[in-house]
């Protein structure tokens, strides 16, 4: 089977060199030549654990005529309602073209809800990635969200990347574009509610059995542990603006957006009440957005918004 890989990005390089791992012919497609040439010459390095570049059979900045599956893993930025998709727009539009033989296209890149609907013939195949793990992430995925027709090819394709009896959700687009905000919501809403708890235990007294409190909570199969630890707030290029663009789909359908809204304002509580908790600046030695991430990320944070605070504080204390 043979798979292309149009963005290679963070993710897109890591994604194409896994499924090529796997047994695939893949094609890496990039549009910034000076970065394609150090790919190329193998004088970049990846920061990304695992990342074998030599596994990707060619490297080019046009994409190939025909090809199975072609993947788009181009940059959908942050914007204000949740994401930027002219730089996709303009990728669709060119490999929409009559020239292209694909005989599927997966858009992996996070959308905004509604979005795929005007790309009647793609495939929605948005990843679960963590930063710093994408790889043996990917080795253990037991799910796979695709929005859009059921095919036996894309079957063939996801359980020859993780295993024959992986559990592939089919749906239409735009309900898989919810899914994938939904469940990003559902989790950072559990790391907003554990640090809500470990606050009200902070102020109580109470700091020493926080964990027990969570541990107990954890225990009821309803909930399960994962995600429900006192901390640090959630950071990152995905679950801050998967938040907010959750709020804009559920606002657009009059539906409503307390819950989304009510993680993201504790997150952000969250960061002055670490402030308070840790107000010598000398502590803070990663400033990554998760702790010892092998990738430099400090997108959002959780960190560095708390150390703003501190330093604000202290100017305003000065004056």
């Amino acid at each position: 089977m043979s798979e292309c890989v149009i963005g290679l990005g963070k993710v897109g390089l890591a994604y194409s060199t896994f499924i090529a791992s796997k047994g695939h012919y893949v094609i890496g497609v990039e549009n910034n030549k000076d970065y394609l040439e150090k790919i190329k010459n193998k004088t970049f390095v990846p920061e990304e654990p695992n990342v074998n570049i030599d596994l990707v059979k060619e490297y080019t900045d046009v994409p190939p005529e025909e090809c199975d599956i072609c993947i788009v893993l181009v940059a959908t930025p942050t914007c204000y309602a949740g994401y930027d998709h002219t730089i996709l727009d303009e990728v669709l539009f060119e490999i929409s073209k009559d020239k292209y033989k694909f005989k599927h296209v997966l858009v992996s890149a996070t959308t905004q809800p509604g979005y795929m609907k005007k790309w009647e013939t793609f495939h929605y195949n948005p990843l679960f990635i963590q930063l710093g793990n994408i790889i043996d992430h990917q080795n253990t995925t037991r799910n796979v969200l695709v929005g859009g027709e059921q095919s036996s090819l894309l079957d063939d394709f996801f359980k020859s990347l993780h295993r024959e009896d992986v559990n592939i959700h089919y749906m239409s687009k735009t309900a898989a574009e919810v899914a994938k905000l939904s469940l990003n919501c559902l989790i950072t809403t559990k790391i907003s509610f554990a640090n809500m708890i470990s606050e009200a235990m902070w102020r109580a007294n109470m700091n020493d059995e926080t964990d027990k409190v969570l541990d107990f909570v954890g225990s009821d199969p309803r909930i399960g542990k994962n995600c429900l630890k006192a901390g640090w707030g959630y950071g990152g290029p995905c679950f801050p603006r998967d938040n907010r663009a959750l709020c804009t789909f559920l606002r657009e359908h009059g539906a409503s957006d307390y819950i989304p809204v009510a993680t993201h304002e504790t997150n952000e509580r969250h960061a002055i009440i670490k402030a308070l908790q840790t107000p010598d600046p000398s502590e803070f030695e990663d400033l990554g957005y998760k702790p010892n991430c092998p990738v430099k990320c400090f997108e959002e944070s959780h960190k560095i918004k708390t150390l703003s605070i501190i330093k604000n504080f202290k100017s305003m204390i000065s004056k």
